[in-house]
């Protein structure tokens, strides 16, 4: 029941998340969460002889009978769907309104010299993906750092550099163990092999670490999945 309660949250508070990747058609009506108990057809009458009478409704279809949630949408002629919901949310019986918005998805392609010939992220609809996000924080606005266990990669690679993890703890160069986890100068991470900071140029690696996040639309080179994500 608490998973259900989330996603009717989200339901009413996606308008305010909208990513530049979803396109907002008109609204055609409003989705309208009502306290339990109303009866949404006599609150509807009442409340458009009251204030609207000039505004033909349809009868209020159920759209959620646990949550009590409602579309409402006129007979015939237009409303302003916008100013409606904010003056059904202003009304006691009321827990929640918001316009009824039809959602269109793009595809987000980056200018990467090489995505053309980057077949496997169109087989995986990587570029619906970036219609919503590229990657960098996530949902909660944590950073997202993927930790790529491999025999190394190119940390001076020009697609790989700017999505690399630094450890912000450590003060590179200066041969100390400044966050006193046994490792010198760990600020790209740690070379287990030899034990050390140093890191071992592996193409099979670097080809890892680039699906994972070769930084994308910069215009070079090719686009991991993340185009922002950390790399350890």
């Amino acid at each position: 029941m608490k998973r259900f309660a989330r996603c009717i949250a989200l339901l009413f508070l996606l308008p305010l998340l909208l990513p530049p990747g979803l396109l907002a058609q008109e609204a055609d009506g409003v989705v309208v969460l009502f306290a339990p108990g109303v009866d949404a057809a006599k609150f509807v009458e009442g409340y458009r002889s009251q204030t609207h009478p000039e505004l033909r409704l349809a009868p209020p279809r159920l759209l959620g009978p646990l949550m009590n949630i409602y579309l409402l949408q006129a007979r015939e002629g237009e409303a302003v769907w916008e100013e409606l919901a904010r003056e059904l949310a202003a009304r006691p019986e009321v827990r929640a309104a918001e316009p009824n918005l039809e959602l269109q998805t793009r595809d987000t392609l980056p200018n990467d010299s090489l995505f053309a010939l980057q077949w496997g992220m169109q087989r995986i609809q990587a570029p619906d993906v970036w219609s919503f996000a590229t990657g960098g924080q996530s949902a909660e606005g944590d950073e997202i750092v993927v930790a790529v266990f491999d025999r190394g990669f190119d940390v001076e690679h020009p697609d790989l550099v700017e999505n690399l993890w630094h450890n912000p703890a450590e003060i590179p160069g200066n041969l100390q163990d400044d966050d006193q986890n046994g490792k010198v100068d760990d600020v790209l991470g740690w070379n287990f092999v030899n034990n050390s900071p140093t890191h071992l140029v592996e193409a099979h690696g670097t080809s890892v670490a680039g699906i994972i996040g070769a930084r994308g639309n910069n215009g070079a080179g090719v686009a991991g999945v993340n185009w922002r994500v950390k790399l350890l």
